[in-house]
């Protein structure tokens, strides 16, 4: 199973993805960045939203 995580620096600082993958033994997928806001992660028109 794979799990993507979109977050800004509040999902990193707190290993959020690391824990996540160690409760659940599933793959996680990151796309975070200091300062994102979600609307800019889903945005197709942004390098980040190209990206997720």
């Amino acid at each position: 199973m794979r799990i993507l995580m979109l977050g800004n620096s509040f999902t990193t600082a707190n290993h959020m993805p690391d824990m996540l993958a160690e409760l659940t033994g599933a793959e996680i997928v990151q796309h975070t960045r200091g300062g994102e806001r979600l609307a800019d992660q889903l945005n197709p028109k942004t390098k980040m939203g190209k990206r997720t």
